[in-house]
């Protein structure tokens, strides 16, 4: 407390030592100091009790600075702030403001103390006085900590906590409380009250339950239920406790409550109801039963499969208990002991009904303990009667499969998806080539060790990831010796629970052969189809050579041979003779030109072609030929075999541009079975061959499988395109042989001929040919039938100008009437065989029957076989499209005469 400093003055005038005693009774700590040198005049004993200094150590005040701060640093902090004060109480002649600071006592115990300097009036003395306020400070200190604990438990708890006032507006809250919420501390003590932040249905309650019953009579909530409303409007669940708090006097001061988000308890019950239901709902419609059991042997509860598997219902379970529906035997006693030493076991345990018929059953036992602390186990019982039947049943199906495993002709496998066989049976290890099983199992990788293409495998098994399995999947495969195999596989992938792979299961069924013979039929049917479309094209051809070779005949016909124009129809007559040649190489090739094979010897026939073929292949060219001894006989038409041999050498030559040896050989040669598997087309028996090779640029694999083709040709366009080749395997096909050609790009081609032999047979000598006649007609009548109008019309003029009456018809119809309005008065008939309608062989055959022994002709430019057999069955002549005069007059002259 301080003394007023009016009394103080007048006492120090009244006396100088009442005011000394004054100060020394002061229960307040004092000192006085000079105001001019600043000498310390009086300390009074507080002072001295108080700090423990007298005025022996506080001569002055210069003294003092260091005794009661001696760490430079705050004391220096201490004076700028005293001198600051009194500077600012000296311009305003007033008293220094209080200073708090920390002062250091003689004993080195501190102590915060608040000082106040007054001028003393009229004496240019200062009197400073000193409050101890170090308990007070650490009382504000104490209960400044205590609230940042407060604060800091507050803030760190995951409840919400708030303080409301008498009306409900909001004071504070935490951290929790405003995250809860979704507001800011300004936002929700601007709201109202805290109804705004609860539904409406829980407005009442809250008013008349809580806090009418609750906080105004017992001051506290109790935990109850509620609902909050968050700032964005959305709904949640709150736990909430209020406790009331009032002054000294009763009345209410504030409301402080705390608040815990209930969302995630609620829906943790919900999945436990659920869960709880889901759990009575799987045990009541299990299909195995279930047990709840005690120790001793009691049931306290049996599921409806349980009571459907024994015949009781859960009642009667309950009280007969483990001994009504287990057998006591040694099983029983086994499984227990299990159970009592690892709290669980499936056994298979003996079982009671009701009419006393025992049954295996599955046991599965688990044993736990309850909230009290009792043991319980649960049992989970499966009826396994049809299972251990099938048990027997399988390992009888698996005794068969095995037989079948072992038994089967096709290869059976069973691998891993990494590479490796897990089993094969005999027929998939002779097939591989390996010496045994064991050889196959030992094999690392499938991939590497047995597929063509390693990267097949990886196809395979993406395909079967795919589509779950795989049926006539083709894949090839190398045996051990090397060779390929073509294999058709029906795989089927062994599954685990993950739907990964974990084995194959496959039947390869070996279609090598299969392939080979059905690339043998495809590429037959190809030529079939490409030989119809030749038979078709060369009949065309016919009628239009059979017009231009017959205006050519006409024109000669009228010419001297010294006339200028007859040199130039002479060379055009000559071309149209090659491309006569053309056509029949192509109905050679289309099998629709009649063979006539007669025994012959292929030696004779190559020693008659030796001069032709050297004219033929030039002088830059070898020709080597090398006769087989006793060479075989074959049947054969030896004029298509010699357009063989030559079709063969010119191509040999082509190979060679510039010049080489072209060589010819003739050999016996007997093929047994396994040679004829080897190679396609062949077959066994005895044959001789024919050989045409050359060491020219060869031919490469892609061209290798098109060279029958017609046209094909590896030549440049400008050396030409033909049916050489095509002609070729054409008149060896119809000689039921078979070519081979073997070949090596920059190496050289050698192209073998395989004839069958004939056994005791005589080669056929050379028909004497001779000229034909130029016979003219007497006017005998002749019916001409040509569809085709060009070659009706110069047929027409060259049998008028040969001395025959023509009269002309341009179909079967026609002719028919032509022949009943003439009355059949002709002498012969000259038909195509193709017309529109009816066919040229009909058309005879029907006028025959109208004037039999009438002469008949027929011509054609389409020699199918079919046709031909019918008019050589029928014994009707047949002159071929196209034909020069001089052979259509010998032929008309000979049937008329």
């Amino acid at each position: 407390m301080y003394l007023p400093i009016p009394r103080l003055e007048s006492m120090a005038r009244e006396s100088l030592e009442q005011y000394r005693i004054l100060l020394q009774k002061s229960p307040v700590a004092m000192l006085v100091s000079s105001g001019t040198d600043e000498k310390v005049i009086l300390i009074n004993g507080r002072f001295t009790e108080l700090f423990g200094y007298t005025i022996e150590d506080i001569p002055d005040v210069e003294h003092w600075w260091p005794l009661a701060y001696p760490d430079e640093t705050y004391r220096e902090e201490v004076k700028k702030e005293w001198n600051t004060k009194a500077e600012w109480a000296g311009r305003n002649r007033a008293d220094i403001e209080p200073l708090e600071a920390l002062v250091t006592c003689r004993d080195g115990s501190r102590r915060y103390i608040k000082f106040h300097l007054s001028p003393i009036s009229d004496s240019a003395s200062n009197l400073v006085t000193f409050f101890d306020i170090t308990e007070r400070r650490r009382e504000q200190k104490a209960l400044t900590e205590s609230e940042r604990r407060y604060r800091e438990v507050i803030e760190s708890s995951r409840d919400g906590f708030v303080i409301v006032d008498a009306g409900g507006r909001f004071l504070d809250c935490n951290q929790a409380y405003l995250s809860m919420l979704g507001y800011t501390l300004e936002e929700l003590k601007a709201l109202p009250d805290f109804y705004a932040i609860t539904p409406s249905k829980w407005h009442k309650f809250e008013k008349e339950e809580i806090w009418d019953k609750r906080l105004m009579t017992s001051g506290f909530s109790g935990i109850y239920e509620k609902e909050y409303i968050r700032k964005d409007g959305s709904v949640f669940p709150v736990e909430l406790s209020a406790t009331v708090v009032r002054d000294e006097s009763g009345e209410l001061k504030f409301l402080w409550a705390t608040a815990r988000d209930i969302t995630a308890l609620k829906q943790a019950q919900k999945a436990l109801l659920d869960s709880e239901a889901r759990y009575r709902t799987l045990v009541n419609m299990a299909d195995d039963a279930i047990l709840l059991t005690a120790p001793d042997g009691r049931i306290f509860s049996a599921n409806p499969a349980a009571c459907r598997m024994f015949g009781y219902s859960e009642e009667e379970i309950c009280r007969l208990g483990r001994a009504g529906v287990v057998v006591a035997d040694e099983k029983l006693e086994a499984a227990m002991a299990e159970r009592e030493k690892t709290g669980s076991k499936n056994s298979e345990l003996t079982l009671i009904r009701q009419d006393g018929e025992t049954f295996p059953g599955d046991v599965s036992s688990v044993v736990f303990q309850t909230e009290d602390g009792e043991t319980r186990t649960s049992m989970v019982i499966r009826d396994i009667t049809e299972r251990n039947r099938a048990a027997v049943a399988l390992k009888e199906s698996e005794e068969r499969y095995r037989g079948l495993f072992e038994d089967s002709r096709d290869m059976i496998v069973i691998t891993r998806p990494e590479g490796k066989f897990i089993d094969i049976n005999p027929a998939g290890v002779s097939l591989l080539g390996y010496g045994s099983r064991d050889e196959i199992l030992r094999l690392d990788n499938i991939a590497t060790n047995l597929y063509q293409d390693p990267e097949d495998r990886e196809q395979m098994l993406s395909d079967m990831q795919r589509s779950g399995f795989l049926k006539d999947y083709d894949l090839k495969f190398r045996s051990k010796s090397g060779d390929v195999l073509d294999l058709s596989a029906t795989l089927t992938p062994v599954l685990h629970d993950d739907g990964k792979i974990i084995a194959i299961r496959g039947i390869l069924r070996d279609m090598t052969e299969h392939n080979r013979l059905e690339e043998q039929m495809r590429h037959s049917q190809k030529l079939e189809s490409i030989g119809v479309l030749a038979g078709g094209v060369a009949h065309e051809f016919n009628n239009k050579l059979t017009a231009i070779l017959g205006n050519i005949d006409l024109a000669l016909m009228g010419l001297p041979k010294d006339d200028p124009a007859y040199e130039d129809l002479t060379v055009a007559r000559r071309s149209c003779e090659q491309a006569a040649d053309v056509v029949r190489q192509l109905l050679v090739f289309s099998r629709h030109e009649t063979m006539q094979p007669i025994p012959v010897n292929l030696n004779s026939i190559l020693s008659e072609s030796t001069s032709m073929l050297e004219r033929i292949i030039g002088e830059q060219y070898d020709l080597v030929t090398t006769l087989g001894e006793d060479i075989w006989t074959i049947s054969a038409d030896a004029m298509q075999i010699g357009q063989v041999i030559v079709n063969l050498v010119i191509n040999a030559r082509d190979a060679m541009p510039g010049g080489g040896s072209v060589g010819v050989k003739s050999a016996n040669i007997s093929i047994d079975r396994e040679s004829a598997a080897a190679q396609p087309d062949s077959r066994p028996g005895e044959f001789v061959r024919l050989s045409v090779s050359d060491a020219g640029i060869g031919i490469d694999a892609d061209s290798l499988q098109r060279i029958f083709d017609p046209f094909f040709s590896t030549k440049d366009v400008s050396e030409g395109r033909g049916m050489g080749l095509s002609v070729v395997y054409g008149i060896i096909a119809d000689h039921k042989g078979w070519i081979h050609v073997d070949s090596t790009p920059c190496l050289g081609t050698t192209v073998d001929v395989f004839l069958p032999a004939v056994p005791s047979a005589e080669t056929i000598a050379e028909a004497d040919g001779r000229g034909a006649e130029d016979n003219l007609g007497h006017q005998e009548r002749i019916l001409l039938v040509e569809d085709e109008e060009q070659v009706r019309d110069i047929a027409g003029q060259l049998l008028r100008q040969s001395g025959y009456s023509v009269t002309a018809a341009g179909d079967a119809e026609e002719a028919r009437k032509i022949f009943a309005e003439r009355q059949g008065d002709f002498d012969l008939v000259f038909s195509d065989v193709v017309l529109p309608g009816e066919s040229g062989i009909s058309l005879v055959d029907h006028l025959l029957e109208e004037k039999p022994g009438i002469k008949v002709l027929l011509t054609t430019g389409y020699s199918e076989i079919s046709l031909n057999a019918d008019i050589h069955q029928r014994g009707y002549p047949m002159i071929q499209k196209p034909y020069p005069l001089d052979a259509l007059r010998l032929k008309v002259s000979g049937l008329l005469r």
